[in-house]
């Protein structure tokens, strides 16, 4: 990531929303606020995050111009920050010293103040959006993510039930006999009508929508498809790779996400009679969509013009939505019944089980916010644990890279490489011949540095009389070695201010090593399609016993780091008499207060009831609202909430909620004589294949809680 001003700007702003006074980088406070808005809220690599705050807290004098991994920077007299990324120490310099510098190299400094944007101009961008994620350039989640996201705003937008099925009748009627000649539905497709409500035996309505949904995801896939259309997301290897199953399932969790967003927006405040566009959400330079919609609120909030109580309006939705901005992933932006704007936000997930994680980060991250949330009266001890953890979950991809570098390759490895990991052996050969069209030579900086992602394709230009042979020419083994000595070479990556990215690189080794361990994706299905593979991992292979250690001990570094935190903060709790009187002691509410901050439980519980349309989590075609995940909490917990009584709840939920040892779930100690335990949330730290995360996601019980309740709401399945 290149930390230019503007970037520098929008860490700040943020940082200035979340403190009650003048920012003060010399508070420690602050600065733990800041360093969890870059990890947790940016995802931001830890390089980019300590480099922020070495820039940020640095003290130079005015005249000091110095060398950064960006290149060089100045502290002009008179301003309070200096000024990044310029090219050479003579430009910095002259700029330091008010002379004219060049503008080819000069970082922006304008400012970030974004101007308001219509309607008109939120559709046009949306429709560049969805351009982009066709083509794969995602967004967060990945190019799939992305492009189902892409797909459920269109259909949001434009999607008429009734009308696709007149339009489309003799083709939903084929597949509608289609869907009864079957012995059984499969497991989402039934699970699908019984969310809707429709009971067994399925009536001809409800077999009417799974064929109407099965025509519409068809018509995208042909859409995608169709080779004038080509290359896109669906063809990309980093995409969907031509899996037209994958494809199928994520159009299909847009059509119904899109029909529940829809049924939710009529029963909403907004006026579906007038237009409104659904957005996803988007912030990055140079287009700023987030910034220029709070923009036109803002300027709402303070037009003189209006009326006092339109601008007390604008002011609360102006509120809400720099919120609720910093977890959603789409949002719909309309208009209410006397024409003013009016927002919901959208946290869209795939599956309708209610099983995707509401959550992701990584282990750092999250130990970054126990930090900041547990305070300055926290046990030594499990601050020295925190950081302990911090330490072992960030230097154990450093050793990942050498011990990936150091592995043993021969062409029965490369054979189980290829297969383990496909598209990151698609993504390495990439990068390793990404070649600048002007140039016809690698990409790079005006400074000679190489590129963002294309350090690989630098190092083989580099080291080309070395090599002696392209990289074309190469055997798969040859080009693994190849890989290993750009992962390797130190002295290169010192000089040129580069770090060898663990995806896709290292990721190589990590997913061969989770073949030879037999982890998920890697059962009899993937052994009948690279039988070779196969037999290599049940093979004295030297290099798949490597990687497989490898594996082993990257995923006990994130287990056991966690592991000790958990313990610590226990024993902390312990020493102090708790649990007392069946509560909690002060750590265990701290590091629970972690998990529901994750999950936005704090955010549901505390939303007014008026406000309740205003934010909708959309699971497949179930639609929950704030009131749904609130009521589930009390019901939960045994807590009846009395009416405006929304910090007592989450006081009875840090008070009286267990974390479970081994996977930092939430979970409820039954009183039943069962002695069963009611799961409110997984809190899951692992490896999840090939990555370090923390997933936080609704348990078991809350999963059957949330769906009853937004089924007994509805009234219309198809959302009309």
């Amino acid at each position: 990531m290149i930390l230019t001003e503007q970037v520098i700007n929008e860490v700040l702003e943020r940082l200035d929303e979340k403190v009650d006074t003048k920012i003060d980088l010399t508070d420690d406070k602050h600065l733990a606020k800041l360093e969890y808005i870059m990890l947790f809220e940016m995802n931001f690599p830890l390089s980019d995050t300590h480099e922020m705050l070495d820039r940020l807290t640095e003290k130079r004098k005015p005249g000091d111009v110095w060398k950064t991994k960006t290149g060089w920077a100045g502290l002009k007299p008179g301003e309070e920050r200096a000024q990044y990324g310029m090219s050479d120490k003579e430009t910095a310099q002259k700029y330091v010293s008010g002379e004219e510098d060049e503008s080819d190299d000069k970082t922006d400094t304008s400012s970030t103040t974004a101007e308001p944007i219509s309607t008109e101009d939120l559709r046009k961008e949306q429709e560049e959006t969805s351009r982009l994620r066709d083509k794969g350039v995602a967004g967060a989640g990945g190019e799939s993510a992305s492009q189902g996201e892409s797909r459920y705003c269109k259909a949001v937008d434009t999607l008429d039930y009734d009308k696709f099925g007149e339009e489309n009748r003799k083709d939903i009627d084929k597949k509608k006999e289609e869907l009864k000649s079957k012995k059984k539905l499969s497991a989402e497709e039934s699970g699908t009508l019984d969310d809707l409500g429709f009971e067994k035996p399925y009536s001809d309505e409800a077999y009417d929508y799974l064929a109407t949904r099965e025509v519409w995801a068809e018509q995208e896939l042909a859409r995608m498809t169709n080779p004038e259309n080509q290359p896109n997301v669906f063809t990309s290897g980093s995409g969907f790779a031509k899996d037209k199953k994958a494809y199928m399932a994520w159009m299909r969790a847009a059509f119904d996400g899109a029909l529940a967003t829809q049924e939710h927006l009529k029963e909403s405040r907004m006026d579906t009679s007038k237009p409104f566009q659904t957005i996803q959400s988007d912030n990055k330079p140079p287009r700023n969509i987030d910034d220029r919609v709070q923009s036109d609120l803002e300027q709402k909030a303070n037009d003189p013009n209006l009326s006092e109580e339109d601008r007390e309006y604008y002011k609360k939705q102006l509120k809400d939505f720099k919120k609720f901005r910093e977890y959603h992933d789409t949002y719909i932006v309309g208009q209410d019944e006397k024409g003013r704007t009016f927002i919901v936000s959208v946290s869209n997930k795939k599956s309708s089980k209610l099983d995707d994680p509401q959550n992701n980060t990584t282990p750092a991250a999250r130990f970054a916010v126990m930090k900041e949330d547990f305070g300055e009266k926290v046990a030594k001890r499990v601050t020295l644990s925190i950081n302990d953890g911090v330490r072992k979950v960030t230097t154990v991809t450093e050793q990942t890279r050498k011990s990936s570098s150091e592995v043993d390759i021969d062409d029965d490895f490369a054979t189980l490489a290829e297969a383990a990991s496909p598209k990151r052996i698609k993504e390495v050969d990439r990068r390793a011949t990404m070649v600048d069209k002007k140039t016809g030579k690698a990409p790079r900086y005006g400074n000679g540095r190489p590129k963002k992602g294309a350090e690989f394709s630098c190092w083989l230009e580099d080291n080309s009389e070395k090599i002696g042979k392209d990289y074309d020419k190469m055997s798969r083994a040859e080009k693994l070695k190849v890989m290993q000595q750009f992962m390797g070479d130190d002295d290169w990556h010192k000089e040129n201010e580069t770090e060898v990215a663990y995806e896709p690189y290292s990721k190589v080794f990590i997913k061969a090593g989770e073949a030879v361990k037999g982890g998920r994706g890697f059962g009899p299905p993937w052994e009948k399609k690279n039988p070779k593979a196969a037999k290599v991992r049940n093979s004295d292979n030297k290099g798949a016993k490597q990687v497989e250690e490898i594996k082993r001990n990257e995923q006990e570094a994130v287990k056991e780091a966690h592991q000790n935190v958990v313990n610590e903060v226990t024993e902390a709790d312990k020493e102090q008499g708790f649990p007392k009187d069946g509560k909690n002691g002060p750590h265990t509410q701290a590091y629970i207060g972690t998990v529901m901050d994750a999950m936005h439980f704090d955010s549901y519980i505390d939303m007014d009831d008026e406000d309740d349309d205003k934010m909708l989590i959309q699971m497949g075609i179930v639609g929950a609202k704030p009131s749904h995940i609130r009521g589930c909490l009390g019901e939960q917990s045994g807590y009846n909430i009395p009416p405006g009584d929304r910090e007592g709840l989450k006081k009875h939920l840090r008070e009286t909620c267990s974390i479970e040892a081994e996977t930092g779930a939430i979970i409820i100690k039954s009183k039943d004589e069962d002695g069963e335990t009611t799961r409110i949330a997984d809190d899951t730290w692992r490896t999840a294949g090939t990555s370090q995360k923390v997933a936080s996601g609704f348990g078991t019980d809350m999963r059957d809680c949330v769906k009853a309740k937004v089924r007994s709401q509805r009234d219309n399945p198809k959302g009309k």
